[in-house]
């Protein structure tokens, strides 16, 4: 895990962030337990995914609502939902989309 994180407010003309400009801070972690049941499903996923105003894909309440109708279906059939609607977008992306569902 990263100890620091810069934020950075200003890009140059040239496209890149001017480090000048960088704010350093510290985040605050939190651990926590849950019990999982056989079955369960755990979503990890940047925000590339739901970011609709980069993306065009979706926001994070159409991917919750994708997760709901597809709670029956094989991760196979839920990815494949998931890629569908990634697909028309995908040369048009400003933000990289990475996720993972895993099953207990």
């Amino acid at each position: 895990m990263f100890e620091s994180l810069a934020k950075r407010n200003f890009e140059s003309e040239s496209g890149l962030s001017d480090l000048s400009n960088e704010r350093v801070f510290t985040p605050e972690y939190k651990s926590a337990k849950i019990d999982l049941m056989p079955g369960d499903r755990i979503a990890f996923y940047t925000d590339g995914l739901i970011d609709k105003f980069k993306n065009k894909v979706m926001d994070q309440d159409e991917f919750v609502e994708i997760l709901m109708e597809h709670r029956h279906d094989s991760l196979k059939n839920l990815n494949n939902s998931i890629v569908r609607l990634i697909e028309p977008n995908a040369e048009q992306l400003e933000d990289d989309i990475t996720y993972f569902i895993m099953e207990t």
